[in-house]
């Protein structure tokens, strides 16, 4: 996984899945939001098991497709604190999300996408745009 995002669209996405993040979670992957890159977007899913909320952005450029989670408030944190109109560079280097602005260089750790609870998409369910 690896590509460009802009700070107003990651922070928007960001910003719309934090409300059903644990706060306190039983387990720790729901403390995570789960990153789905291809070609053109990224999907942001974060659920508390009874809710699931995913939003989609536009990405400036595409190197590599892939998924993985990470952690979804102190990832929050981070990107509001990036310049307005930053382009922000993530990629995954093993086990660790990196990201790399104009101010510096950080690093997340994962857990694997595989572990991420992610609801059965039903026919004709409700989706709010």
């Amino acid at each position: 996984m690896d590509f460009y995002i802009t700070k107003e669209e990651i922070v928007s996405s960001l910003n719309a899945t934090l409300g059903v993040v644990e706060k306190r979670q039983t387990l720790p992957i729901l403390a995570n939001v789960l990153f789905e890159v291809d070609e053109s977007t990224l999907r942001l899913t974060a659920t508390d098991l009874e809710s699931e909320i995913s939003t989609i952005s536009t990405i400036s450029n595409f190197k590599s497709g892939g998924r993985t989670t990470a952690p979804a408030k102190k990832l929050s944190e981070l990107c509001r604190l990036f310049k307005e109109g930053d382009e922000i560079h993530f990629f995954l280097d093993g086990d660790n999300l990196k990201i790399e602005t104009s101010s510096g260089k950080y690093n997340l750790s994962t857990l694997p996408s595989e572990d991420f609870p992610v609801f059965e998409k039903e026919e004709g369910g409700n989706t709010v745009n």
